[in-house]
């Protein structure tokens, strides 16, 4: 099977031991929160009869705050193989139908490279205001300098990383998503929507022996990891 991680992530990624453990007792803390989980919060609602909105007397359902992308986050940062988080689609039907048997984790990685993205637009956005880099003219905005500009999508941007980060507790940062992505695309093996288990031609295979063989996880694994 290819290597799913990134060797010596712990070295790479964490200053000390001590982060390291600060990171997996947040972790640890993050997954047993009841945060965790989707829950429901108060909130105002609309009441037709009235015509009024009323305040926290509705309820609407909160996602959790560990995804599957922060589960993958977690394996790459510990050296722990995608197996222990993701279980590929083994129901036959399902793959008959033509059900891509790893779409958790092909939707867990294009969502962390989003963040990995969003991560080093915000460094990028920061050093342009810092360097004072003038914008295009379809970037400008009435009564804003260019630098309030750069500083503003900056801040867009931290605010939606932030939200992503909060279950590690600062234990994982910015700059760590920015080196992870200066890694992750030459050290992590996972196919893109154009390859291998993405195609046509590979869900073909997969259906066609599901027709004359039962299907297991490490059936599908061999087959998503070979040449």
């Amino acid at each position: 099977m290819k290597n799913l991680n990134i060797e010596n992530a712990k070295k790479l990624f964490f200053i000390d031991k001590q982060h390291y453990l600060n990171f997996r007792k947040a972790w640890a803390e993050a997954v047993n929160s009841p945060k965790a989980k989707p829950h429901t919060e108060p909130c105002s609602e609309w009441i037709s009869q009235t015509q009024k909105s009323t305040e926290n007397t509705g309820t609407q359902k909160m996602s959790g705050w560990i995804t599957s992308r922060h589960n993958l986050l977690f394996c790459i940062l510990t050296e722990k193989s995608v197996l222990k988080a993701f279980t590929p689609v083994t129901n036959k039907n399902k793959i008959l139908n033509g059900m891509n048997p790893f779409l958790g984790l092909s939707s867990a990685y294009d969502s962390l490279r989003r963040h990995l993205a969003n991560a080093n637009d915000y460094i990028n956005f920061l050093t342009n205001a810092a360097n004072n880099i003038p914008l295009d003219k379809w970037s400008k905005r009435k009564g804003m300098t260019d630098n309030e500009v750069w500083l503003d999508r900056a801040n867009d941007r931290k605010k939606y990383l932030d939200g992503f980060l909060a279950p590690f507790n600062g234990t994982v940062t910015i700059n760590m998503l920015v080196e992870l992505s200066k890694n992750i695309s030459e050290s992590v093996s996972f196919p893109s929507p154009e390859k291998e288990l993405f195609n046509y031609t590979k869900r073909e295979q997969i259906k066609y022996t599901a027709l004359t063989a039962p299907i297991t996880h490490k059936m599908l694994w061999d087959m998503y990891t070979e040449g």
